[in-house]
């Protein structure tokens, strides 16, 4: 799948734009005035939120993105708007008198959120219809109109928004809100989460019932297509006529879920109003939302780290990597403060002291390299009448054991270059040697690297098993 077709996408989106802020500290203590832990704060963020964090997350990928939406004469207002400068984003937001721009403000310490403060508004009494007016103008230019309803009273009236549309044969992608659906009826799609559909629909005791309520909701809206994120359970795209297809999660670790229904909207839309089929469009939906679960707060995924996360997603089963995708794996990585582990062999006959050597590895990180000496390099090293296995037998037989991440093949007698271009934090040599001896130690060291001798296994080498076989 090309994902630089994403950057042809070009959408318009409207609906509830929020500022989210983030007050983030240590906890060590409880309050004596009551039972409330008190957070030394150490740090202050904003962040754009809601309908905003719906369209960054769309620009961020490459799609040319125009954001309608409501905010008040407020400081809050003023802060959104000094983020959505640098953007890229066409701003057609409208600032209104005596409307509050809605706000969360969310405490967090050790990585929990303690806290949510909210800012708002009743939307019943808000007058929106400047907002629809400005989309009534706006609508014919764009293909793909994308609805971000949180229920605050930027979209109040949305039926209108998506009558115009549709007698315009545009598509619109709603992200729900509500006890009823009703007021998005003859949307094309709508992408409610598990909870919100349950919630409209029912509760679900299994799959086929979740299917059923899903297709009937389709009818009796008038869509063309249901799209439901299940959290854990990925995504499932429901379909009339057609049977329906579940997209399993994506995500490696689990953060933190906030705003990651508006990565889905933003990336699903994008891909939409670019071409690409429904299917392929809630893949890269998906990728996206897995990499936004693995960070804090409300984020916009770059164009980046959804390639990175589509080549890891391609590979995953086989991880056998070029030079290339290992560099970009590790930037990934480092960005979450994973530590990489590094170690290398040829790995001819897999024995005990191969494992325990392996999982000693993998116990001093979070992601382990194993570099394969291909079969000249062996033969090299080895003599003429080695190896036993191809290059091929090896890496399949690496492929079988849960603890290694990436396989990578040289041909060098020693894997020098490939340290050189990954700079791994912890480089693992198995055997009785001295570290301070490797040729490897003085360029691990240069950079602040650490080597580490994995405990030798006595009585465990692939010459050994040879020898012991040819003279059986």
């Amino acid at each position: 799948m090309n994902l630089k077709n994403l950057s042809k996408a070009r959408i318009l989106v409207i609906g509830d734009v929020m500022l989210d802020k983030y007050w983030l500290g240590e906890t060590s203590r409880i309050s004596p005035e009551a039972p409330a832990p008190i957070v030394n704060i150490k740090n202050m963020e904003d962040r754009l939120g809601g309908a905003a964090n719906v369209a960054v997350n769309a620009s961020s990928v490459g799609a040319a993105v125009t954001l309608v939406g409501l905010v008040g004469h407020d400081v809050n207002g003023k802060r959104l708007m000094e983020l959505l400068e640098d953007t890229g984003i066409d701003v057609k937001i409208i600032r209104k008198e005596n409307y509050e721009t809605p706000t969360k403000l969310r405490v967090v310490s050790r990585n929990q959120q303690l806290l949510r403060l909210d800012h708002e508004n009743n939307h019943e009494e808000i007058d929106n219809s400047e907002v629809l007016e400005v989309c009534e103008r706006l609508v014919p230019e764009f293909a793909t109109i994308v609805i971000s309803d949180y229920d605050k009273g930027a979209v109040t009236g949305v039926g209108h928004i998506i009558e115009a549309a549709r007698k315009a044969n545009k598509q619109v992608i709603v992200d729900p809100k509500g006890a009823s659906f009703g007021k998005y009826k003859n949307a094309s799609i709508i992408t409610p989460n598990y909870q919100e559909f349950i919630q409209v629909a029912g509760e679900c005791r299994d799959e086929e019932e979740l299917e059923d309520k899903a297709v009937r909701m389709c009818r009796e809206l008038n869509l063309e297509a249901l799209l439901v994120t299940r959290s854990e359970h990925g995504m499932s795209l429901f379909t009339q006529g057609q049977p329906a297809r579940h997209f399993p999660t994506q995500a490696r670790e689990v953060y933190d879920v906030t705003g990651a229904g508006d990565t889905v909207v933003g990336l699903f839309s994008s891909a939409v109003s670019a071409d690409y089929s429904t299917a392929d469009a809630v893949k890269i939906a998906n990728l996206g939302a897995g990499v936004a679960v693995s960070k804090l707060g409300t984020v916009a995924v770059t164009a980046e780290e959804l390639d990175f996360s589509l080549r890891v997603s391609s590979t995953r089963g086989k991880r056998v990597a070029d030079l290339e995708e290992l560099k970009q794996a590790v930037a990934g990585l480092r960005r979450k403060n994973e530590k990489i582990v590094f170690t290398n062999g040829c790995f001819d006959l897999i024995h005990r002291g191969h494992i325990a050597c392996l999982r000693d590895a993998k116990s001093r990180g979070e992601c382990l390299i194993v570099a394969i000496n291909d079969d000249s390099s062996v033969k090299s090293i080895k003599g003429e009448s080695r190896p036993v296995c191809s290059l091929q037998n090896r890496i399949e037989v690496l492929e079988e054991l849960s603890c290694i991440d990436w396989i990578i093949p040289f041909s060098e007698d020693t894997p020098m270059t490939l340290i050189e271009e990954l700079k791994p934090d912890v480089y693992v040599k198995g055997g009785d040697y001295e570290k301070e001896k490797l040729a490897e130690y003085e360029l691990v060291s240069s950079y602040g690297g650490e080597v580490v001798i994995s405990p030798y296994v006595e009585g465990c080498s692939t010459t050994s098993i040879i020898d012991s076989i040819s003279n059986a």
